[in-house]
């Protein structure tokens, strides 16, 4: 069965984060980008909540399940991307969080979905 990628508010709920005063140098496009080595194979899934109709893009590995396991690449309709590591269809570990409403690129570790612990 294909599960399908975490939902924004599942991850954020209502939290609100502060624009940061560092200037990038480096668009968040370049930023963002995932490249496969030799050992690795990527794969693009697009996800459609049939309730809400709102859709996902996942790029990335995934695991015997089609689930989204390893290193990928996660953007929600609203801009927003993580570029980090999966397990098991969870975002779980370390990654990158680009906010498109602040702009702004943030580390974050993250556990089943749950961030841990965030910072610049």
């Amino acid at each position: 069965m294909d599960s399908p990628p975490p939902s924004y508010n599942s991850v954020f709920g209502g939290r609100t984060f502060e624009k940061s005063k560092y200037i990038k140098q480096e668009s968040t496009e370049e930023k963002l980008m995932l490249e496969e080595t030799n050992y690795q194979t990527f794969f693009t899934k697009k996800y459609q909540d049939k309730e809400t109709n709102i859709s996902n893009q996942y790029y990335g590995e995934l695991d015997h399940k089609g689930r989204l396991n390893g290193i990928g690449r996660l953007q929600w309709n609203n801009g927003d991307i993580y570029k980090g590591t999966f397990n098991k269809g969870y975002i779980h570990g370390r990654g990158e969080l680009f906010l498109s409403e602040r702009d702004d690129i943030f580390n974050i570790e993250a556990k089943k979905n749950k961030i841990l612990k965030m910072w610049k």
